[in-house]
Parts: structure tokens; sequence; C-alpha cells
């Protein structure tokens, strides 16, 4: 009756208001909480182009995560940069050189070009992204990569990124006057 002030003890299904802690007020009465972060994370980054340049690349990627991800620097298990040289059946590995924030990070991966006995124009390097959040939930770009942790990975994704290391031109050409 909206004429009394007689406040309702249960819900609409019969769920008594009192019993729950803290008191309930929706039409639904619980005790709900948030479920466990159940999500991988999402990985974002432009591939790397062709270059002809010998010297080692960086590549900036974004990780997005609900739960959280380890992002300091000394954590083991941060996000991984994993590449190898003309098809190889060796993957270096590299830590994020930066940490971002814990849910919208900004990483930094060096391919350090030591690690695969160095480049010529010619080599292809091929590599993906792989990150952790804080309930273990792993995802790597591209997709499909199977690992236990970043740092344990079984099989590597079927389809790679690449870029080609090239040529660098022989001359220096005079365009216009």
């Amino acid at each position: 009756d909206p004429n009394t002030n007689t406040f309702l003890t249960d819900d609409y299904d019969g769920n008594i208001r009192s019993d729950l802690t803290p008191s309930d007020i929706g039409a639904h009465a619980g005790n709900f909480t948030l479920s466990k972060d159940t999500m991988a994370p999402t990985i974002v980054y432009t591939p790397l182009t062709n270059t002809a340049t010998l010297s080692n690349r960086e590549i900036t990627v974004t990780i997005i995560d609900n739960g959280g991800i380890p992002n300091s620097v000394s954590d083991p298990v941060r996000p991984r940069l994993y590449f190898r040289k003309n098809a190889g059946t060796c993957y270096s590995s590299a830590s994020s050189l930066t940490s971002g924030d814990s849910r919208n990070g900004v990483y930094t991966f060096l391919f350090d070009y030591t690690s695969v006995s160095g480049v010529v124009p010619g080599d292809q390097i091929q590599y993906y992204v792989i990150a952790q959040d804080s309930n273990t939930n792993l995802s790597s770009s591209p997709l499909f990569a199977i690992a236990s942790d970043v740092n344990t990975v079984a099989t590597a994704p079927t389809t790679l990124n690449s870029y080609l290391i090239s040529n660098p031109l022989d001359t220096i050409l005079i365009v216009g006057s």
C-alpha cells in the first residue's frame, strides 16, 4: 500500500532481507559478489614493417585486462615477446622493458638481435607477444599459443607476425634540382 510506511522484509521471490549481510534493498535480494576474473588479457599493437636497419628494434604493446597484469619490471611473469630468425626452431624471449599500469598498460619490448647471432639483409624475424593476468589467464597475439605461463610456452601460435631485414639502398639519389 503506497499510503503506509511499511518496510518490505522480503524480496519478490521470498528471500528475507534481514538474513543478508549487508542488508540488500534490491528487488532480488542476495549476497552477490563479483566473480573472479575469467577473461584473458587483450593484447594490441601495430605489427612492425620491414626495415633495412641491422640495429635492435623495439615494439610498443598495449595490454588490457580487467583483473590486472603483473606489471613490475622485476615480476617474473610480466608480459613477454618471443621471436626467432628465419623460421628457426628456437625462440628468443624478452620480458617487457617497461611496466604499465596493471589494467591498461603500455609495454615496450626489445628485439635483441645478439640473441639470434645478429641479422643480415634477407633475414626474416617472426614474433608474438604473450601475457597473463593476475588470475593466470593467458593470451597471445597472434592467438593460440599454448602455455602454462608466459615463461613456459609449449606451442607457439601457428601464424606469427613477421618482418624482413631488407637491403639498404646502395646509392644516394638526388630528386629534383
